[in-house]
């Protein structure tokens, strides 16, 4: 009775711990927007409560084809309990609104294994009411009863706050995410087609350059953009020299400045970067992505969908060589010492590649410009293989009209 005691509390505290897990996984990172989220994490706690009677009353029966039963529910639980637990803690990683059990295959499944530990547990609470050996008949009834009312129970306890909930959530305007729109109807665009800059943006590039993987030179631009006016700042720091750069842009021209020295006065566009609209923060990105009018669009490579504070934008990726890096971003020239007034040519034989993503809104605000060579071309340096990367971001892009790169 003692080894048949402890074999079977063993079972019960191997649930207990799966049940625990995705209760309390569900009522701390369950957070999809909605107004009973709590709620919904509190009831999940419910099948803890349930196998912990099997712990306290574990069902020991005389009878080894009871006995035998019980094992088979237990382990029948716990091998569906398992991954369930798993395929929950993934859902609720990945974040965003989300619901909980995506598809009836997986209500399915959680169903049959909160089923099986419920009978589980009914069979030992049964050997308790029903302790007569003689009335096994009256004893599984029991269990069976038991059992089914606690399934019954905890599935429409769950499923009906769960589906209030998610229902409740659905009638909630979208949040606001800085990224672009949280509609989870609204599909960005393909890779081949038209990307949108946003009426305004915030921006921010961070510029950063290696020699054999070791830093060697970081630069960050700031700034504000709205149509085509900018303003931004920007610091140079690293082995090959230090600066900062000042631009102010708007339709009466560009106030420049180099090293603190005071404004100076310059024509729009005079810095050349790709784009027609003479922009120098996030649109020459764009436009380096971007086909010409009349011609066919970018061959890029799709990579999926990826959500940035609740925001879904499509990964979008395609290869570039040297000078469209640095034609597409300043601070790249910035980095290498190239000329800032003037299209580059250097580093011809540099490859690398762009990654950008386009929101719902068919807007870009987020990019990865990555190119790699000899870092003698680059830098009064030697060594194996340098690399570039510049990172930007274009957030609170506005509802106005959207532009070209």
């Amino acid at each position: 009775m003692i080894d048949r005691s402890v074999a079977l509390r063993s079972l019960a505290a191997l649930l207990l711990l799966l049940w625990v897990v995705l209760g309390i996984a569900i009522l701390v990172a369950y957070r999809p927007g909605g107004p009973a989220d709590l709620v919904v994490g509190a009831v999940a706690l419910f099948p803890s409560v349930v196998v912990t009677a099997g712990l306290v009353w574990p069902p020991t029966d005389i009878d080894p084809r009871v006995r035998a039963v019980a094992i088979c529910l237990g382990l029948a639980s716990a091998l569906l309990s398992a991954p369930l637990v798993l395929l929950v803690i993934d859902a609720l990683a990945a974040g965003g609104r989300q619901t909980l059990l995506p598809s009836l295959e997986v209500a399915y499944a959680a169903v049959l294994a909160f089923g099986s530990t419920c009978a589980f547990t009914a069979l030992g609470i049964a050997r308790r009411l029903v302790p007569e050996a003689g009335k096994l008949t009256s004893r599984l009834l029991t269990a069976a009863g038991i059992g089914g009312g606690l399934t019954m129970l905890g599935t429409v306890a769950f499923g009906g706050v769960a589906i209030a909930n998610e229902q409740q959530r659905r009638e909630q305007p979208a949040p606001v995410s800085v990224w672009g729109p949280t509609d989870a109807s609204l599909v960005p665009p393909a890779c081949h087609e038209t990307a949108w800059l946003g009426a305004e943006a915030n921006v921010t590039i961070e510029a950063a350059a290696s020699i054999d993987r070791v830093p060697v030179a970081q630069a960050t631009v700031r700034g504000v953009r709205s149509g085509t006016s900018e303003r931004w700042s920007g610091v140079l720091e690293g082995q090959f020299g230090e600066g900062e750069l000042s631009y102010d842009a708007a339709d009466d021209g560009v106030r420049w400045s180099v090293d603190g020295a005071p404004p100076e006065a310059r024509p729009t566009g005079f810095l050349e970067m790709l784009g027609t609209n003479q922009l120098s923060l996030d649109g020459p990105i764009l436009a380096a992505v971007s086909p010409l009018e009349g011609q066919p669009g970018t061959v890029a490579e799709d990579l999926g969908f990826d959500l940035f504070d609740g925001a879904t934008a499509r990964h979008c990726r395609r290869a570039i060589n040297g000078p469209t890096a640095l034609n597409a971003v300043l601070a790249l020239r910035w980095i290498t010492g190239q000329g800032l007034e003037e299209d580059s040519h250097a580093l011809p034989e540099w490859r690398g590649e762009i990654d950008w993503w386009v929101f719902g809104d068919g807007q870009m605000g987020r990019a990865i410009v990555t190119v790699s060579g000899y870092p003698g071309e680059a830098f009064p340096a030697t060594g194996v293989s340098a690399m570039l990367q510049a990172e930007l971001s274009a957030t609170h892009r506005g509802s106005g009209p959207p532009l070209r790169p």
